[in-house]
C-alpha cells in the first residue's frame, strides 16, 4: 500500500526554496538528497478500462536507463492524502506488457486478485498511450515522530494531447511508521509555506486536461 501526501504550489521557486529553510532542515536525515528526471507513459485500452476500474496503468523511464512499470489501484484522495494498492515491475520493455507484468507481481505484497480483475479483463487488447508527466524530482528522506518518509519536490509539466499544465508539487511518501506523522509533517509545511492539498495525481491532472480537451 502507498501512502502520500501531496502539496501543490503556485512557484517554483517557493516549492525549491523549502530544503533550505532552518525549520525544514530539521526534519531531514544526513543521506544526500537523489535527483532524477522522470518521463512517465499512461497507458489504457481503447474504451479505458483501466480507468473505468480506478486503475493506472504507467510506464516510467527514469534518467535514461530501464524502464519500471508500475499498476495503481486507489483506495481514494482526501485533503492531499492518497493511498493506493501498488505493483511495480523493472523492464528493459517500453511498452507495457500485461502477461509479463502479471507474472512478475505475484511475488509483490499487494493482493494479487486485485491485480487480476484490472488487467486479465485487457489481455489481447490494443493498449495506447494517452498521456505522459515529464518532471524532475528532487529527494530527501526525513524522520518525523516514529516515522521515515520520503519528501519528494516535483517540477515539470503534465501533458495530455495538445494540453498542458504545470507540475509544481510536493510529495510526502511514507516509508515507514504511522500515516499521522505524516499529515503532522504536512500540517507544517501547510503552515509555513503557500501551498494546497492536491488531491488529483498526476495522472488525474492529465485525464482532466483530456476531458477539457474533448469538451472545446
Amino acid at each position: 500500500m502507498e501512502t502520500e501526501l501531496k502539496l501543490t504550489f503556485e512557484t517554483r521557486e517557493d516549492l525549491m526554496s523549502i530544503p533550505h529553510k532552518k525549520w525544514f532542515k530539521k526534519f531531514l536525515l544526513p543521506d544526500a538528497p537523489t535527483r532524477q528526471e522522470l518521463v512517465s507513459s499512461y497507458f489504457d485500452t481503447p474504451d479505458m478500462a483501466f480507468r473505468r476500474a480506478g486503475a493506472v496503468v504507467r510506464v516510467r523511464e527514469v534518467s535514461g536507463d530501464d524502464f519500471i512499470q508500475t499498476v495503481k489501484v486507489s483506495t481514494g484522495a482526501n485533503e492531499g492524502l492518497h493511498q493506493r494498492y501498488e505493483w511495480n515491475h523493472k523492464t528493459s520493455e517500453e511498452r507495457f506488457n500485461i502477461e509479463a507484468f502479471l507474472e512478475q507481481a505475484k511475488v509483490d505484497d499487494d493482493p494479487y486478485s486485485i491485480l487480476q480483475d484490472v488487467l486479465i479483463p485487457a489481455l489481447g487488447s490494443e493498449l495506447n498511450c494517452i498521456l505522459q508527466t515529464k518532471f524532475t524530482r528532487t529527494s530527501y528522506l526525513s524522520g518525523f515522530g516514529d516515522s521515515i518518509s520520503e519528501v519528494s519536490f516535483d517540477v515539470g509539466e503534465v501533458i495530455a494531447g495538445d494540453r498542458h499544465e504545470d507540475i509544481c508539487e510536493m510529495e510526502i511518501e511514507l516509508i515507514n511508521g504511522d500515516v499521522r506523522d505524516l499529515l503532522a509533517l504536512g500540517e507544517i509545511v501547510r503552515a509555513k509555506c503557500p501551498c494546497e492539498p492536491e488531491s488529483l495525481s498526476k495522472f488525474g491532472r492529465g485525464i482532466r486536461l483530456l476531458i477539457s480537451d474533448e469538451m472545446i
